[in-house]
């Protein structure tokens, strides 16, 4: 594809690209890729030598654009869930399991009832009204 400059004073090799004579002043490229011509034709001042080219140009860029974006949403799912993978995988080592919990409350020490708390002997202790 090529594409035809029509800036003045412009230099017969622009980002790279072989520009040469053509009609009334402008400068056309050299044979360019798809993407470069889109480059180009995002800028004041290009034109597209053919419009045909041109079309199928846009149409190339925005396939390959719309390629890029499926594949970065397809690796952020990705990385998605494999965060909910490894999350699952703390809650559930976090949280202890029934036989855990029942063998927890079995060897509980017995001193832990309240009447573990109460003065030797039976006796109780006497609010005396004080602090």
């Amino acid at each position: 594809m090529k594409v035809i400059c029509t800036l003045p004073n412009a230099s017969d090799e622009i980002s790279g690209v072989k520009f040469g004579p053509h009609e009334n002043g402008t400068l056309i490229s050299e044979d360019i890729s798809h993407e470069v011509a889109a480059h180009f034709l995002s800028i004041s001042g290009y034109e597209a030598f053919d419009a045909v080219e041109a079309a199928n140009a846009a149409a190339e860029v925005a396939r390959k654009a719309a390629e890029d974006a499926a594949a970065v949403a397809a690796e952020a799912a990705a990385k998605a869930k494999a965060a909910a993978a490894v999350a699952d995988g703390a809650k559930a080592a976090t949280k202890p399991s029934k036989a855990e919990a029942k063998a927890k409350a079995a060897t509980a020490p017995a001193d832990a009832s309240p009447a573990a708390s109460a003065p030797a002997g039976g006796e109780q202790e006497k609010d005396d009204g004080m602090f």
